[in-house]
């Protein structure tokens, strides 16, 4: 988990390196989480938000209730596969004392508005995306942060977990008893909150493609024919590329777009046609392993010959595996297409 929310958050310098808790921290839970135990927890960084409703929520203002912080993005897949969940969790443990809060990074403004009304949320959304002092940090979408009653980070995690599982986890935190003496944020006895830096981190999508190339005619190319070439991405085992289908939960889905140094230049792509993967749920159009793109287009008639045509492919991609998503990113290849002198055909 990251340095700063970790135990003995205090002895780290940096919010952005990772710490391996000890078996000493933490307990083990079923679905893979950690549960940290109390007297290890480090108190969290201070925050504050104004949610849509134009409500101000605060680590302050939540004090002595069990807070699960979500961290989403409009383009995740599966952030958005996990609302329906979390909006029946909100309902039978907010009650108890539960506050649960969407809390959207990397996104447009537009995306946020637009998924905050599709997905009906009755719990706070809030829209951080332009907050340049982010306390918490995050690798991939969707990161979970729950603070216990005494504001204790007791359990980080990254990616869809079993929500029956959190469920339960929080249950717990629930039955425990209220911020005990002496824990005060900064009292005696109690760890202070540590800074973390923007949380702006490594990995993107362009992290899951081991390889990419442009594949181009090593001959020239006469003047007004067809040319052919590839775009080739190796994907990492681990992970797939979202498709272009249902824009509503990939807003960042595989794109190409080809440029040339010719105005006239007429080239364009052929995709192939993606797989069928389940994410979170959801049945998903995806792009896994070794995924080629023909290529191809007309050399323009009057470009003079020995003359480099140059083509530029962009590439916007958005990686997920089962449980999480990446920050979109763009991978820019490109090549030249000789072209050859007209008396030579």
């Amino acid at each position: 988990m990251p340095a700063a929310l970790a135990p003995g958050a205090m002895r780290h310098d940096s919010g952005s390196e990772a710490v391996f808790l000890a078996a000493d921290d933490f307990e083990l839970r079923p679905g893979g989480l950690r549960l940290i135990h109390a007297d290890r927890a480090a108190v969290a960084p201070p925050f504050s938000w104004t949610d849509e409703a134009g409500e101000t929520v605060s680590r302050g203002s939540l004090a002595g209730r069990v807070v699960w912080i979500n961290l989403w993005a409009d383009w995740c897949a599966t952030c958005r596969a996990e609302f329906p969940g979390l909006q029946r969790i909100h309902d039978r443990l907010a009650d108890r004392g539960l506050a649960l809060l969407a809390v959207c990074r990397n996104s447009t403004r537009s995306g946020f508005e637009a998924a905050v009304r599709k997905d009906w949320l009755t719990f706070p959304a809030i829209d951080a995306t332009r907050d340049s002092d982010f306390p918490f940090p995050f690798g991939a979408f969707p990161t979970s942060v729950v603070l216990d009653r005494a504001g204790r980070v007791r359990a980080y995690w990254q990616g869809h977990r079993s929500l029956a599982a959190v469920e339960t986890l929080l249950r717990d935190l629930l039955a425990e008893p209220p911020r005990p003496r002496g824990l005060e944020p900064g009292g005696d006895g109690s760890p202070r909150p540590a800074s973390v830096a923007d949380s702006t981190l490594s990995p993107r999508a362009s992290d899951s493609v081991v390889r990419a190339s442009l594949e181009l005619p090593r001959e020239e190319a006469p003047p007004g024919e067809l040319v052919e070439g590839r775009l080739v991405l190796d994907v990492d085992p681990g992970w797939h590329l979202v498709g272009p289908e249902d824009p509503d939960l990939a807003s960042h889905p595989l794109e190409i777009r080809i440029e040339t140094s010719s105005p006239r230049a007429v080239f364009d792509h052929l995709r192939p046609l993606p797989r069928e993967r389940e994410l979170a749920g959801l049945t998903r159009s995806v792009y896994s392993g070794r995924v080629e793109f023909p290529l191809w287009g007309f050399v323009p008639a009057d470009v003079p010959p020995g003359r480099p045509l140059a083509l530029a492919v962009r590439t916007t991609l958005q990686a997920c595996n089962e449980t999480s998503c990446l920050l979109p990113a763009e991978i820019l290849l490109s090549g030249n297409v000789r072209v050859a002198d007209r008396s030579d055909r």
